[in-house]
């Protein structure tokens, strides 16, 4: 039987395993992340989590505790392929519905395009040297991606 394709669905919260209990004394470690929309999605900086016993998962307050790392446009081949696993879905809190914006720059331009993912119909071109440091450039970013960002390496801590 054929694997249902994942939809997005807004709030969706997502775990993923880092290391399993085998590699580490019977302790799992999970990453965590968030749906936002149907191309973006939030990933949780998990520091402040102990490893826990296999099989056992942060409960949703623990996760939305949890500082953002980063927000990326994505695609959803985590969810298809199984790597992410739904555990729960929670309204998007306030943080994640201001504008979230991001930059996308052609090939040899010196010029981008700024725009907010909750509303991209006022799309700004700006300069590159007047890019603001904190604002992410626009992709779609895979799980390896992903885990190449947190430093997971097949599925272990860098």
């Amino acid at each position: 039987m054929k694997k249902k394709k994942y939809i997005p669905k807004e709030g969706d919260i997502f775990r993923y395993l880092i290391t399993s209990g085998d590699e580490n004394n019977g302790f799992t470690i999970y990453g965590y992340g968030r749906v936002l929309n149907t191309c973006t999605a939030a990933f949780y900086s998990n520091d402040a989590l102990p490893p826990r016993k296999v099989g056992v998962t942060a409960s949703i307050e623990q996760v939305l505790a949890l500082d953002v790392a980063f927000v990326v446009g994505c695609t959803y081949d985590g969810f298809d392929s199984g790597l992410y696993e739904v555990i729960g879905n929670v309204p998007l809190e306030n943080k994640f519905k201001s504008p979230i914006y991001f930059y996308h720059r052609s090939v040899a331009e010196d010029r981008c395009s700024l725009f907010n993912v909750w509303d991209n119909s006022n799309i700004q071109t700006v300069h590159i040297s007047e890019m603001p440091l904190h604002i992410e450039r626009w992709g779609a970013y895979s799980h390896i991606h992903v885990e190449k960002r947190l430093g997971i390496y097949r599925g272990k801590l860098a």
